[in-house]
């Protein structure tokens, strides 16, 4: 799956499931799923890395090994004991480790960003991801919390970056397919500093009709 074919499922699944910041949303999970095709992906339709703790009862679940890596000191984020749990003793801090991980299973990438967007606004953990007020802010928020990653947010931003013109791309046609339908709350706005190419310009706007250049 190329770039272009991945925004172009990622980026509609995520406007779908009205998430907040669907444009950076789709940037998170194109790390977190290697762009669609990681094996957790493709048998699970699971984009962002959703573990077993935190699935609707009984949801169907899928065995698959991950990498996680192990902190220095306090640096775990105080995500979920299983974390805490999968590092035993004899790890070494500041290297990666490979585990077996359950892992909720579902319909599809729609549902995958529904779930995400469920627990970011029911966890008191991502009070400050949901405060955010660019979506540079709520990807480094989300990111303390969410993966154990220490470079998650960095490569996230720099997809996003690269990506930006493909992405308000996107967004246009699907707002141009469906005309009525209206932003959420909290959707980015964004442009280009004509002084820096490099620099992206985010705020915040109320909900109204959709428009490509006020959406992720």
């Amino acid at each position: 799956m190329n770039k272009t074919e991945y925004f172009s499922k990622a980026i509609p699944a995520a406007l779908a499931a009205k998430h907040i910041w669907p444009g950076f949303i789709a940037c998170a999970a194109a790390v977190e799923s290697a762009w669609g095709e990681s094996r957790l992906a493709r048998e699970a339709n699971n984009l962002l890395g959703e573990k077993s703790g935190f699935a609707s009862a009984g949801a169907p679940l899928i065995n698959l090994p991950t990498r996680e890596f192990v902190p220095q000191g306090n640096e775990f984020p105080p995500l979920g004991t299983y974390k805490i749990e999968s590092v035993v003793e004899g790890d070494k801090p500041g290297t990666w480790i490979d585990i077996d991980c359950w892992w909720p299973k579902f319909a599809d990438w729609q549902q995958s960003f529904v779930a995400s967007m469920r627990l970011l606004r029911n966890s008191h953990l991502y009070v400050d991801a949901m405060d955010a007020e660019t979506g540079t802010d709520f990807i480094r928020a989300v990111s303390q919390k969410w993966a154990t990653d220490p470079h998650r947010a960095d490569v996230t931003l720099q997809i996003y970056r690269e990506n930006l013109s493909l992405i308000e791309s996107i967004v246009t046609t699907c707002t141009e397919a469906a005309p009525a339908q209206t932003i959420p709350i909290g959707s980015p706005t964004l442009h280009v500093d004509p002084n820096n190419a490099d620099t992206l310009i985010e705020g915040k706007v109320p909900e109204v009709k959709a428009d490509a250049a006020q959406q992720g």
